[in-house]
C-alpha cells in the first residue's frame, strides 16, 4: 500500500475522492475536535453518540447492499435506545465503494480519536487500523474509469447525509452544518 502522504503513488480515483471531499472532512475534523467544545462534554457526548449510531446504519447499509466491507467490530454495536433512520443502500457497486471510502475514512479517524482519548500517545491511526483503509485504497485501484464518477458521488453523498443527521447535535455544539452545499 502507498503512504498516506505520497500522493502521487495513490490510485488516481483516491486523488479524485480526496479532491471532492476535502470540504466535508475539513468540516468533520474542525466538528470532531476535541478542542472545540464550547457547548460542554454532555453536548459533545451528545454528538459521538449520534456519530456512532450513524456509523452503524452505514454499516447496516453496506451488508444490506451486499457490499464487501470489513464490519465494526469494537464491541459496542448499536445502541437500543436511539432511534436509527435506515440509511438509504447504495445503487451500484460503484456507490458502494464511495459509501465505504467514508465508512473507513471515519473508522480511522475513530482510531485516532480513541487513540487520543486514552492518551496512548500520538493521535495516529492504531497499527492494525489502517488495513481495511489499504485494502479499499487497492479495490479503488481497479474500478474503471467510467465509474469513478459513482463512486464520488456515493461518498458525497454519505458525507451529506452524516451531517443531516447530526445537524441538531452540531447546532448544540455551536457548530452549523452546511447540507446541502453545492457538490
Amino acid at each position: 500500500m502507498a503512504p498516506l502522504h505520497d500522493e502521487n503513488r495513490w490510485p488516481p480515483l483516491l486523488v479524485a475522492l480526496r479532491r471532492a471531499t476535502r470540504p466535508d472532512r475539513a468540516r468533520v475534523a474542525a466538528y470532531a475536535s476535541l478542542f472545540r467544545c464550547p457547548a460542554g462534554w454532555d453536548a459533545y457526548a451528545e454528538f459521538l453518540a449520534g456519530h456512532r449510531a450513524w456509523l452503524d446504519d452505514l454499516d447496516r447499509a453496506l451488508a444490506r447492499s451486499g457490499a464487501s466491507h470489513r464490519p465494526l467490530c469494537d464491541g459496542s454495536g448499536p445502541d437500543p435506545r436511539r432511534v436509527s433512520e435506515e440509511l438509504p443502500g447504495p445503487r451500484t457497486r460503484a456507490h458502494a465503494l464511495g459509501y465505504l471510502y467514508v465508512y473507513e475514512a471515519f473508522r480511522l479517524g475513530c482510531s485516532v480519536l480513541a487513540r487520543r482519548i486514552r492518551g496512548l500517545g500520538p493521535a495516529a491511526p492504531a497499527r492494525d487500523a489502517g488495513r481495511p483503509w489499504g485494502e479499499l485504497v487497492h479495490e479503488l485501484a481497479r474500478v474503471p474509469l467510467e465509474e469513478h464518477g459513482a463512486v464520488v458521488q456515493g461518498a458525497l453523498e454519505a458525507f451529506a447525509e452524516w451531517e443531516r443527521r447530526l445537524a441538531a447535535s452540531l447546532a448544540r455544539l455551536g457548530l452549523a452544518p452546511t447540507v446541502g452545499r453545492a457538490a
